[in-house]
Order: structure tokens, then sequence, then C-alpha cells
């Protein structure tokens, strides 16, 4: 259970129908007099064993493995390290969902333990335990309030099983190792990709100076505005609180990586998450969003950066981890979870209160909720709702 702590950060009444955290914070990178890996000047996998080191060296050490290219990174590296090192290996960890198709990632999961030679495999069966109104969320969200991302709370199941010793994730790969704004122009100078209107406007684009970029996002197709279960002035208003903060993105690739770290949104999330493995007794790690790691990746990238995330993947891990590994593209999909039985009956049983219907169309909200794949922002909403109905 999550004991009571100030550690977890609430939303605002806005960023909860909103579904996210805007802004951006300081960050305080790594200095080579503290001791820690420096943020620059040594390669990415070089910092990333200094990581991985001291959390080997004292045992257990799990990690969240998902099968996904960021969990099955971080795995290979530190099981290479550790047989390098003479340090104990570390212990995988798969949450399991029993007939959910689209979260089956088994096929993926063996083909990287047998190419790693990793036999011990820890399973954790999952049924509506990580439903964001299930039992475990629920006691949390009473004493804590709706914090990002919604899924938080429900991360203690898993956590108290661990039952202690650092744990490790391969969050934040999408972002570090992804494109950045100068990347179709790097991709353009390469010839990786024929001149395409679509390559040439992205070119353009990257290239513009803010207002111009301004105009041209206002014009385009938003995915806020595609956001029915808001009213049209909450919806413009979202719309325009991303694209401030997508417009913010800096031109060369390297200032792009470094500026992931400012994200309000994600410093949020990562504090709240600490917030709920503390209370269960375990440390956890994400290898690939510690400050000295992004900082390699940004210097080793240097201005104009990878043509993309496969190549960025590739270069970094291909002397651990196999070609198909390293260039799938297909990802799992984990709605039924976040939204199982609990949820699920609260959505069809709900009386419209809870959220304010000038912001909100309660029952647009109530079908995005109802449908095959529900939105991951309209969680924070689920859970007010919740809260207020009980």
């Amino acid at each position: 259970m999550i004991s009571a702590t100030d550690a977890f950060e609430p939303m605002s009444e806005f960023e909860i129908v909103a579904g996210w955290v805007f802004g951006t914070v300081a960050i305080d990178w790594p200095s080579p007099r503290d001791g820690a890996p420096r943020p620059d000047g040594e390669t990415p996998r070089r910092v990333l064993d200094e990581l991985l080191r001291p959390l080997l060296a004292q045992p257990p050490c799990h990690l969240l493995f998902s099968g996904g290219r960021d969990s099955s990174a971080i795995l290979a590296a530190a099981v290479a390290l550790a047989r390098r090192a003479d340090l104990p290996l570390p212990i995988p960890v798969t949450r399991v969902y029993p007939g959910d198709l689209a979260a089956d990632e088994t096929d993926w999961q063996q083909q990287v333990l047998a190419h790693i030679g990793l036999t011990e495999w820890m399973r954790i069966e999952i049924r509506d335990e990580l439903d964001v109104v299930g039992p475990i969320a629920g006691q949390a969200l009473a004493r804590h309030g709706v914090v990002f991302p919604a899924t938080a709370f429900p991360h203690a199941f898993v956590f108290d099983r661990i039952g202690g010793g650092a744990v490790l994730t391969g969050e934040g790969g999408d972002e570090v190792f992804g494109a950045q704004r100068i990347t179709p122009v790097t991709a353009l100078l390469r010839r990786r990709r024929p001149l395409s209107r679509e390559l040439g406007a992205a070119v353009v684009d990257a290239l513009s100076w803010r207002a111009r970029r301004q105009r041209r996002a206002a014009r385009a197709d938003d995915p806020a505005r595609a956001r029915v279960w808001l009213r049209p002035p909450t919806r413009e208003r979202v719309a325009a609180l991303h694209a401030a903060d997508a417009l913010d993105a800096p031109l060369w690739w390297d200032a792009g990586v470094r500026a992931i770290l400012r994200q309000r949104g994600l410093q949020t999330g990562l504090r709240n998450l600490r917030a709920v493995a503390d209370a269960s007794g375990v440390t956890l790690v994400h290898p690939l969003l510690e400050p000295a790691f992004v900082g390699a990746v940004a210097a080793w990238g240097g201005r104009f950066g990878p043509v993309g995330r496969t190549e960025t993947m590739r270069r970094l891990f291909a002397d651990v981890l196999p070609a198909g590994v390293l260039q799938r593209t297909s990802k799992a999909r984990f709605n039924s979870a976040a939204l199982n039985a609990h949820s699920l009956a609260f959505a069809r049983d709900w009386n419209g209160t809870g959220v304010d219907p000038v912001l909100v169309d309660v029952e647009a909200l109530r079908s995005n909720w109802l449908s095959e794949v529900p939105h991951p922002s309209t969680l924070p909403l689920l859970q007010s709702a919740w809260l207020a109905n009980q």
C-alpha cells in the first residue's frame, strides 16, 4: 500500500482536463567534479555502463522488460556488462496479460532472452490490478488525489512483488533516440530519402523562424484538436499549449535531446513514479533518462544527429541485440490493463458528475472511455470523476 507522503505532485484542475502537464523546468547537469559520469566527452555506452555498474554490484537488480526495443537494449547492455565485470546478472521482470493479444510480446521477449543467454525470468500475471480506479489505485487516489501519469499508482502492485533492490526501466527511448527538429534536414543532406513534397515541407518548417512555424502549426491538423470530448474553447486552449511547448524545440539535434529533460510533464511523471517505488522499498532508475546518459547521447549525435530512431539504436546497441529487434517498429498496447473491469463499470454507470460540463462533453468523454482504444489523456478525468463519486 502506498503510504502517506508529500512527494506526490497533484495535477491542477486544468491539467486534469487536458490530461497533460505543460511547461519546462531547469535541469542540473552532472559535473566532472562530483564523480558522476560526464554528460559529454564519453560514448553513450560507456556512460550507460558506469550508470549500471553500481546497481548490478548490489543485487538484486531487476529490469521491467516488455520486449520492446528500449527495455531490451538496457537488459542486453546490463547482461553484457555483468559478464565482463563478473557481476550478478540482472533479473528481467515481465508483466503478463492473459488473453490480451494486443499486449502479448512473448515472441519478442523469448527472442531477446535467447540471444543474450538469460534464463532467470520473473513473470507477473496482471488481471485488473493496474486499473486506474481499481483497488490499488483507488486507495492512493483517495489519499493523494490525481497525479501524472494516471498509471503511476498501480505500479505499486509490481514493485511490491519485486520486494526491494534496484528496478531499471527502458523509459525514454522514444524521446532520447527519436527524431529532432533538424532531422528532416539531416535526412536530406545524407540523401537517405528523395526530396518528396513532405520532406521538403518538413525541411522548410525546421529551418523557419518561430513566427512562421507558429502560423503553420495554427493551420495544421493538430492531434489536440481531435479531442472531441473537450468543448471547442477548451480544445483550442489545449492545442495552443501543446503547440507552445513544441515551438520551443531547439533546431540542433544535440540541443533537442538535452531539452527533453526540461519537459515539466516528464519530470513530474518521473518524480511521482519514484514516490510510488520508494513506498514499495525499491530504487527506481530510468537509465535512458539519466542526465549523464542524455548528455552523452547529445554530444555523440552532434548538431545534425542520426537519421531516426532505428539508426540510433543500431549504432549504439548492435553488439548486444539482433538486427530484427533493433529495427522493429511494432508496439504492444496496454489499454485494457489501465481501463479494466473497475474503470469500465464506472464509465457505464457514471452520472456525469465530477467533471466541468463547461469544459468537457460528458457523453463524448464516456464514449471515449468505452471505446476500443481510449485516449490516454482522458485517464486523469476518469480518476477525477471517480473520486468525486466516492
